[in-house]
């Protein structure tokens, strides 16, 4: 069950011009952009573009039930993957609450 929060009448308005043209809620809106705030605070490294990337393919690996993903990446690069399962728990942990 969702609960009121007050924002301010600019980010409704914003929400609302974005949400229209993504098809999306108001609140739908919102709470994608705190997703995306809360992910880029705790990863600091990441792009928007890596984080929305890594959004889809947990939510790609939800709808087909899978439990691991396959991340192509360089040998180099584990930090990236690190941030990925780093992003996965959170984004599990946020999904769970927001489903209750």
């Amino acid at each position: 069950m969702g609960q009121s929060v007050k924002i301010s009448d600019y980010i409704v308005d914003e929400a609302r011009v974005v949400a229209k043209a993504l098809n999306r809620s108001v609140a739908g809106q919102v709470e994608y952009w705190a997703k995306l705030g809360k992910l880029s605070e705790e990863n600091p490294d990441l792009s928007y573009g890596s984080i929305k990337d890594i959004l889809f393919v947990i939510e790609d690996l939800h709808r087909r039930k899978l439990k691991k993903a396959y991340f192509p990446m360089g040998d180099n690069d584990t930090r990236m993957q690190e941030a990925l399962e780093s992003i996965e728990g959170v984004l599990i942990e946020l999904k769970v609450n927001l489903e209750r």
